[in-house]
């Protein structure tokens, strides 16, 4: 069988033809939506009878014109079905059929494509006669692959060779946007060409399938993730293992309606989106490689709550500098400190040095300020508390001064924004800075010494023994340097400024014996210990608390080992 049939490639003709159809969709779909919004009533109800459309005909018609478009635009569409900051909710609701209902190609065509791209004498293949599901680059099977069920994915016949053609229709769409100056200063071209990579990117099976086996290895760690096994792939057609769950998609409660399904009442919506958001900070900030399109149609709920990733074609790769930059940021605002806040996001901008940055940071710091308030605010909507809110209003900061963020601190925003549209959607109420504030809390133990093994914990407990033992002496010295600096008019002396540092390494010591603690105590208690001190404002009382809690401590300690030995 020629390859040529199902991947053929497209010359000057055919790509030719190919913008005369878009340009045709565009303006015919055009003119349908003026006749519609100018005609009499009349006309206007014969008309949409006639196309089959409702009264409310807006979202219909913008989900058949992508319908109708194909390719690139299909998939526009489907991002478009989780902006519910950007459409109305009749909108997204209408395009959300645009996740599982696209239009699919033929089966037998599937099938010869599965068996020209695989090792039919290598590979025993049962090929059902129906897909699953069919999406914008590809078509989902549920099929026996040498006596295991699997899913496997086939792309679209000419879909690449349509992809790359409407790409270059948009890029001179684009091109002449930046040549009007539309935005002022700010091209749109480099976010056009971040998008193309990862579009042609996602018509590799070959490239979806090296990320999903190194997820796969990656989540071996993890008691709440898991990717599903690789069995096969070909630039074109990927076999892979099939997880059984739920998709997060159908736990919206789109309609308004509560659900009568027994299965989806059982799931905890609350825990579903805590668990997304700390598997994605988890791999950000710990791993370093994340899953960077989170949306909707594309995560499972698994059995005991697990999240089930799939489609890896889009994926970020986080440096251990921007890691450090962005998690100095974000801990920033987890304890609202709005000043650093501003300096670690001046960090990820890198503005020239001889820039003024103060009108910049005066409208940033609004930014963060209007965002905290909304988070307090009864009165504002979930669209205004939510973390999409700020990443859009300091984006729009920057094109307005004539900065901007590196690319992948930008993936990241998205996959952030992707996974606040699901808190908004599965539990509204719950604060996304919050659970941030929880995660870095987590993290702060797992950096210090909760790692490192018992017999450790106890020399380091055993090397402070001394220290609190002469801590009394210490401070009577202190003391009495204090009082006789107050008869020294040249001397200024600050008692406590002076046993800052003494106070801090006993907090940091109470994490220490607490992490010995832990062996005996559950680790929620020990991470809302951890907020309280390294995350909350360090204030001098928690300071002596912390001081008088860790004698407690140590002592406890000191029996404990001295009956162990």
């Amino acid at each position: 069988m020629p390859i040529h049939q199902y991947y053929p490639k497209w010359g000057v003709l055919k790509k030719t033809n190919r913008v005369f159809q878009l340009l045709y969709i565009f303006k015919k779909q055009f003119l349908l939506f003026l006749l519609l919004k100018t005609s009499p009533s009349v006309f206007k109800g014969k008309i949409l009878s006639k196309r089959g459309l409702p009264e409310d005909f807006g979202p219909t018609l913008m989900r058949k014109t992508f319908e109708e478009l194909g390719g690139i635009f299909l998939k526009l569409g489907q991002m478009l079905a989780t902006r519910f900051d950007y459409l109305p909710h009749t909108y997204c609701l209408e395009l959300f059929k645009l996740l599982d209902s696209v239009p699919p190609f033929d089966s037998d065509t599937a099938r010869k494509i599965t068996e020209l791209e695989l090792d039919t004498t290598q590979y025993d293949i049962d090929f059902p006669p129906e897909p699953i599901a069919s999406a914008s680059f590809g078509q989902v099977y549920e099929a026996v692959f040498n006596n295991r069920i699997v899913i496997i994915k086939v792309q679209r016949p000419e879909i690449e060779e349509m992809v790359k053609t409407d790409l270059f229709f948009i890029s001179i769409f684009v091109h002449l946007i930046d040549l009007s100056t539309i935005f002022g200063q700010i091209t749109i071209y480099p976010l056009f060409n971040e998008m193309r990579g990862f579009t042609l990117n996602e018509l590799d099976y070959v490239k979806e399938s090296t990320h999903a086996k190194r997820f796969y290895k990656q989540f071996k760690e993890y008691d709440s993730a898991r990717a599903p096994r690789i069995f096969a792939e070909t630039k074109r057609v990927l076999v892979m293992e099939k997880m059984e769950g739920t998709w997060v998609d159908d736990l919206f409660d789109l309609s308004g309606k509560k659900t009568k399904c027994r299965k989806l009442k059982k799931i905890d919506k609350e825990i579903v989106s805590k668990t997304l958001l700390h598997n994605t900070l988890r791999q950000t900030f710990e791993d370093g490689f994340f899953h960077a399109d989170p949306h909707p149609a594309n995560i499972l709920v698994l059995s005991e709550g697990v999240i089930g990733y799939i489609d890896f074609g889009i994926v970020g790769n986080m440096p251990k500098e921007f890691q450090t930059n962005i998690y100095n940021y974000f801990f920033s605002l987890s304890n609202r400190d709005i000043n650093n806040a501003f300096k670690n996001f001046v960090i990820m901008v890198n503005p020239p040095s001889n820039k003024d940055l103060s009108d910049f940071e005066s409208e940033f710091k609004g930014n963060v300020s209007t965002w905290f308030n909304s988070l307090e605010s009864e009165e504002d909507t979930i669209t205004q508390k939510s973390a999409m809110a700020l990443i859009l209003s300091n984006m729009n900061t920057l094109r307005r001064h004539n900065l901007k963020l590196p690319e992948v601190v930008v993936s990241f925003y998205r996959t952030l924004s992707l996974i606040d549209i699901i808190f908004q959607q599965l539990s509204p109420n719950l604060n996304i800075l919050d659970e941030m504030r929880t995660y870095f809390a987590e993290l702060t133990l797992k950096r210090s010494i909760i790692n490192e093994p018992p017999e450790k914990i106890i020399q380091i407990l055993v090397s402070w023994h001394e220290l609190i033992h002469k801590l009394p002496e210490q401070l009577q010295k202190l003391a009495a340097k204090q009082e006789e600096s107050q008869n020294t008019k040249s001397s200024k002396f600050d008692l406590y400024s002076s046993t800052h540092n003494i106070f801090m390494a006993l907090s940091w010591l109470s994490v220490a014996i607490l992490a010995g603690v832990l062996i005996v105590h559950n680790k929620s208690f020990l991470t809302k210990w951890v907020e309280m001190i390294f995350i909350d404002q360090m204030e001098s009382n928690w300071i002596y608390v912390n001081l008088a809690l860790t004698f407690v401590f140590f002592q406890w300690i000191r029996r404990l080992l001295s009956r162990k030995l």
